[in-house]
């Protein structure tokens, strides 16, 4: 199905991408939606172009030539004069459907599949530029560089038709990377690139329905780890995936704020601080964590001057896990909130922080984009100070109205997470997860890996959504492998999972 969806939201390549694996976790295979493509795109030329016209596939190596193979396939049972260019040699397309489709077209097809060469352009009525996907980075150099400029030299008397975005296109900013096709119609895949909107490269935009499954875009997925949380490069140094502080702990609960330091530890966030009261901080029950020996037996107003320093060359913070609900507690939780906040330090808020928050707003006003809130349902009815139903419905109407009027990222847990952000957009966590995840200190490791993950990640929601899907897959795998879901072991399957997350929903049920 083609449509015109000026209305379409445009999204960015790291969404695509997620959503292109997320697709694949729901059954729906990339090697499927390439095919989709490709029938798309042969649809949208054959709707434009008399049979009679002869159509050129000027192919790269990656992805985006495996849709034009598909669709050189399509035109070829249209019956339309089909010939596909290759930019490079045929044993360098290494993409594994790109070569499937390939491979279908030699065995299957008597569509030419030729060397490029620049004299070629010219002798045929449609180019269909499949040269360089939206993963491009830099400047468009070489062979490419060679065909987008003969493509645009030969435009006069020529449809050209670009798939997903004009070789050459920055498809987050619109930028022309030194080069790229002036399109006569792009055929942008599932929905708009944000760089393509009002750009004069891109001609015609006609957004193609590739067969994603709407839960891709809904529901969280592996994609939103593989594609949301930096990979830790091999030149890394300590210090260049964040500092995580987490304030946390009373007399009362210990076990706490071990977990949440230990998960973000886990998350790979190169330091973790545990700041806590003198009872907690004596266990030193981990070497990995850097202790901050709070004194007295809760944590007072009075700490805040020692805590400042560590604030301030923290990256992350998490503040809340068994602090209790003293009332200097409190006083020093609001200043952590606001001192952070004001000074751009992205802050999670969990557990008993939350029950002072009310408070906290109305004093210091919202928090301006910069917090994670991590309430479960009676948490959340405490911050919004109404009775909530225990409903689909109820649940994402809350944690869209906290993440609005709190101006944060909300995950509210339960059986269904639901993950949101100030601007309205909503995901959740439903199709897979343990029911042994109502055990005490689960929640805390969901904190503490958030907390971790915003240093791997772009923005707070790509942490809240790569952690959500994380710590809900490890809870699941805990469960068959040890046959329950506790803490610790959730702690211990988080870094495999962040390198190897499941791919098949058949893995998490």
């Amino acid at each position: 199905m083609i449509t015109n969806l000026s209305w379409a939201t445009p999204i960015d390549v790291k969404e695509m991408r997620a959503i292109e694996l997320n697709s694949e976790f729901l059954g729906v295979s990339t090697l499927m939606l390439m095919e989709n493509a490709g029938r798309s795109v042969a649809e949208v030329i054959s709707s434009r172009v008399p049979k009679d016209h002869s159509i050129l596939i000027v192919a790269g190596k990656g992805g985006k030539a495996g849709d034009g193979f598909a669709a050189a396939r399509h035109l070829d049972l249209m019956g339309f004069n089909v010939a596909i260019a290759l930019l490079y040699p045929e044993d360098s397309i290494k993409h594994r459907d790109a070569v499937a489709n390939l491979n279908i077209i030699k065995n299957g097809t008597d569509v030419d599949v030729v060397e490029y060469d620049s004299g070629l352009i010219g002798r045929f009525n449609v180019i269909v530029d499949s040269i360089l996907g939206i993963g491009i980075r830099g400047a468009v150099r070489g062979v490419a560089k060679e065909a987008i400029d003969t493509i645009n030299n030969n435009r006069p008397g020529r449809l050209i038709v670009s798939i997903d975005a004009p070789s050459g296109i920055d498809p987050n900013t619109g930028e022309v990377l030194g080069v790229a096709v002036k399109a006569d119609i792009t055929v942008t895949l599932h929905a708009p690139k944000k760089g393509l909107i009002d750009n004069p490269y891109v001609g015609e935009l006609i957004v193609a329905d590739i067969g994603v499954p709407k839960k891709a875009t809904t529901h969280v997925g592996p994609g939103d780890v593989v594609f949301r949380v930096r990979r830790k490069a091999r030149k890394s140094r300590k210090g260049d995936y964040g500092r995580t502080l987490v304030i946390a702990g009373s007399e009362k609960y210990y076990g706490a704020p071990w977990i949440s330091a230990l998960a973000s530890w886990a998350s790979g966030t190169d330091l973790v601080y545990l700041a806590a009261p003198k009872p907690v901080a004596e266990e030193r029950f981990s070497p990995e964590i850097i202790v901050v020996e709070l004194p007295e037996s809760v944590l007072v107003d009075d700490h805040f001057d020692m805590l400042k320093p560590y604030i301030e060359k923290a990256s992350s913070i998490l503040v809340g896990p068994g602090i209790g609900l003293e009332r200097e507690t409190e006083r020093l939780v609001a200043r952590v909130i606001a001192y952070a906040i004001n000074g751009g330090k992205p802050i999670v808020i969990d557990a008993d922080a939350l029950k002072m928050l009310p408070g906290i707003l109305q004093k210091y006003g919202d928090l301006k984009g910069k917090a994670i809130l991590t309430p479960h349902l009676g948490e959340a009815s405490h911050i919004t100070g109404s009775d909530i139903e225990d409903s689909y419905e109820s649940r994402k109407m809350i944690a869209e109205r906290i993440a609005r009027e709190a101006k944060s990222i909300t995950i509210l847990k339960g059986y269904i997470d639901f993950i949101c952000n100030p601007e309205g957009v909503c995901k959740e966590r439903s199709l897979f997860g343990s029911p042994d995840m109502t055990r005490g200190g689960t929640g805390d490791v969901l904190a503490g890996l958030v907390a971790g993950l915003v240093n791997r990640c772009s923005d707070l929601f790509d942490a809240a959504l790569s952690g959500v899907y994380i710590n809900a897959a490890a809870g699941v795998l805990a469960l068959k492998r040890f046959g329950h879901s506790s803490p610790l072991k959730l702690i211990e399957l988080i870094p495999k999972i962040l390198v190897e997350p499941p791919l098949k929903l058949e893995d998490l049920i």
